[in-house]
């Protein structure tokens, strides 16, 4: 939702939008269908390690995941996983229909085709690529999508396979899913020139409705927007899995105010010349005889309470950052990616928690605490409580200094937190087991754009709420197909294909549009349109095709209102209204014979009428 009380372009609100959209094909190096499904045949368990790219470097993102020293495990079916997911095996041949997808989608973006096509290995060790790696390539550079008399430029289309499913996450381990691995995604970046949250949205809706030309999957998790968002003397972050659209615009807003809020806590910080005392403090005695829960049941598992004062602080971790998120709880976050401690406490929320005002006091007077400052407490085993606090000063004396680059995690509420390191070249390195694809040699077909279709749906009467419906919908083409057919109103043929169905299952479960065939439908259009049955009958015959009944001409002819009956109801209703025009004779006549076709009953006033 846009917000009126920050001035974008006076604090130089840019951003720049990476769409990536699965591709509905089999997955880009096998045969292997990719699924979304959590049942599973086998299990294996892995630790990945770090290789260095062809620089010699090690990537800060993945050095980052590292530390977690976590175990993986992974779940596939033999439906959707074969030994190249597991990386048993190398990649097969890249699949043909993903390769000429993405090249009809970089002509839909008026993009320049690269020369050749050359697969890159980007280090991830997260656990979302068994290898250790995800296998991406650009396909394409120098888009556009256009937004009313504006242009945005798309930098770079990529072609690349996804990430494995996360099932779950715990402490010591993660649990994945392959269903997804290797799917194919198309990846659009633009170039950082979108200039509000208002815009982001529109830019983000505009290339999702270009990308249904093609065959993408449907449904939440198949579309992901990451946004690379930076204001004024600020820093360029990168917010990842924003998966709803409706998000997209609260989640820029909150990173502007985000940065805005953490530049007023530097110049505060200087102001007071604050500063973060490097020593924790052990201080476990204080809270021998504790009611927290928390620092109890830590204690009572031999662990330790740790302190750390930070003079000049007062006021500052309370300070909040968006509706649910303090400076405090972005410091916690920080400091979390590194140990297994779930969280800290500070002195702007306390006494809370089951601390009491007596314990802060000592606290304070251990640590020699002013008035103006502060301090972070934490509970648990010593190493990690020293993990956690160097992290935490760590990222505390970055508050006096800068807003670092980082990615951080699109949430629910449209906040974010923070995830790893901001990656860097050191990640990438040439993938040897593909050879070289040359797009001029690959013959690809032209797609229908929807946008076209859109304007050609409205051109036949249709509103645009309705005709965006058509065009995104899987019975776009059929619905071209009987609108070409037949010369009902393309109107009803809408009411037929999108509101019946919906109208048909709240009175009947068993209905099932799929058991509906095209060219019994077809038929039925056809014997309407000729006079031979009417309306009431065509639904009905549709309503028993929808749950398995078979279709009987013979039987839907003969159910029709009879001519003779149409014929005698209209010369009534003509002795009742003489001296009437055509038309109110023909509104009176339909609605005295509900269901009768159209046509027919006008054939039959005109001829009682002459």
């Amino acid at each position: 939702m846009e917000k009126d009380m920050l001035d974008f372009k006076k604090i130089g609100f840019k951003v720049g939008l990476e769409i990536h959209q699965q591709l509905d094909t089999q997955k880009l190096f096998c045969s292997c269908k990719g699924d979304n499904e959590d049942e599973f045949d086998f299990e294996v368990k892995r630790k990945l390690s770090i290789s260095k790219s062809e620089l010699g470097e090690v990537d800060a993102a993945a050095l980052h995941e590292l530390k977690k020293s976590k175990e993986f495990v992974y779940r596939g079916s033999y439906e959707t996983s074969c030994l190249v997911e597991l990386d048993e095996e190398p990649p097969h041949e890249i699949s043909q229909e993903p390769l000429k997808m993405a090249l009809q989608i970089v002509n839909l973006f008026k993009a320049n085709p690269v020369d050749s096509i050359e697969f890159m290995r980007k280090i991830v060790i997260d656990g979302s690529n068994t290898s250790g790696f995800q296998r991406t390539a650009l396909i394409a550079t120098n888009g556009k999508v256009v937004l009313g008399q504006k242009q945005i430029p798309i930098d770079t289309i990529c072609l690349e396979e996804d990430s494995a499913k996360l099932v779950k996450r715990e402490r010591e381990k993660d649990i994945y899913h392959l269903c997804r691995l290797g799917v194919p995604l198309v990846e659009i970046t633009t170039a950082p020139s979108i200039t509000s949250p208002k815009e982001l949205k529109e830019c983000a809706k505009e290339i999702g409705l270009i990308l249904r030309s093609v065959k993408v999957k449907r449904g939440l998790g198949t579309i992901r927007q990451d946004v690379n968002l930076s204001i004024r003397n600020g820093a360029r972050v990168e917010i990842k899995g924003a998966q709803n659209l409706k998000e997209l615009d609260a989640i820029a807003y909150n990173e502007a105010k985000r940065q805005l809020t953490l530049l007023e806590v530097k110049d505060a910080l200087k102001k007071r010349k604050a500063k973060v005392m490097k020593e924790p403090k052990d201080v476990t005695p204080l809270f021998k005889d504790t009611k927290s829960k928390v620092l109890r049941k830590e204690l009572n598992n031999k662990g330790k309470v740790k302190a750390v004062l930070l003079k000049g602080f007062k006021g500052i971790l309370g300070r909040g950052l968006s509706e649910n998120r303090r400076v405090g709880t972005e410091i916690s976050d920080y400091a979390k990616s590194y140990s297994k401690l779930k969280g800290l406490f500070h002195r702007d929320e306390l006494p809370n928690y089951g601390i009491t005002d007596k314990e802060v006091k000592e606290l304070e007077q251990r640590l020699k605490a002013r008035k103006e400052d502060s301090f972070i407490l934490v509970a648990g085993k010593e190493e990690e409580c020293d993990k956690f606090l160097n992290r935490a000063i760590e990222r505390l004396e970055l508050l006096m200094e800068t807003i670092p680059k980082e990615v951080r995690l699109a949430l629910p509420d449209g906040s974010s937190k923070y995830l790893r390191p901001m990656p860097g070249a050191a990640r990438m390195y040439p993938e040897t087991d593909i050879p070289q694809i040359y797009p001029k040699e690959i013959e690809i077909s032209e797609v229908r754009s929807i946008k076209s279709d859109i304007k050609k749906i409205t051109g036949m009467g249709i509103p645009k709420q309705e005709a965006t419906r058509i065009a995104k919908s899987d019975l776009s083409e059929l619905f071209f197909n009987l609108v070409k057919s037949s010369s009902l109103k393309p109107s009803y043929i809408y009411t037929l294909l999108f509101s019946k169905p919906k109208e048909f299952k709240k009175k009947y479960k068993k209905f099932d549009f799929s058991k509906v065939e095209e060219s019994k439908l077809k038929s039925l259009l056809d014997l309407l349109d000729k006079g031979e049955i009417d309306k009431n009958t065509l639904e009905e015959a549709y309503l028993d095709l929808g749950i398995g009944k078979k279709l009987d001409i013979k039987r839907l002819k003969d159910k029709g209102i009879a001519e003779d009956e149409i014929r005698d109801k209209v010369r009534e209703i003509l002795k009742q209204n003489p001296d009437q025009s055509f038309g109110f004779l023909m509104g009176r006549s339909m609605a005295a014979l509900k269901g009768a076709d159209g046509k027919k009953v006008s054939r039959i006033l005109k001829e009682e009428m002459s």
